[in-house]
């Protein structure tokens, strides 16, 4: 479903994510991204901070702690400014794009280095709530897709 929302049709570089197991797996989508000549970007972590580096293959992925989160090694840094599409995982959605993450802010210090991209929430449907409360600095998500 992913791959047919018109702002991923559109984009050439995309940031999605490797599945930790209480998130939405997205690890096809992220296959059908590269076999349709997108430029993929993974998180890894840096400290406090996230960092892009190009997806080559789940050959390429390690199981970086204390997480335990697969990440790209050895792969080329992507900038954020290059992001058209965000794939965002998080805790909890609500249906005017409020995102509850995981409360570490990962997402929340690099969204605003990533001003023009269009930012995505996916997540299972018990997993739409009322309303997230917010922060004046939460961004909202611009569309929250969700899986049943």
């Amino acid at each position: 479903a992913l791959m047919t929302l018109p702002e991923v049709k559109e984009a050439s570089t995309i940031m999605a994510y490797w599945a930790m197991p209480n998130e939405l797996p997205v690890e096809d989508f992220v296959e059908a991204c590269v076999r349709a000549g997108k430029r993929v970007a993974l998180p890894v972590v840096k400290g406090s901070d996230l960092e892009l580096h190009e997806y080559q293959g789940r050959e390429r992925l390690v199981a970086v702690p204390p997480f335990n989160i697969l990440e790209p090694s050895d792969s080329p840094v992507v900038s954020p400014l290059q992001v058209e599409v965000v794939i965002v995982p998080g805790v909890a959605f609500d249906r005017s794009g409020g995102r509850m993450g995981h409360g570490k802010g990962f997402y929340d210090r690099l969204f605003p280095c990533m001003v023009s991209a269009r930012l995505v929430g996916v997540c299972l449907s018990c997993q739409v709530v009322e309303r997230v409360p917010l922060e004046p600095h939460d961004r909202r998500m611009d569309r929250v897709v969700f899986a049943q």
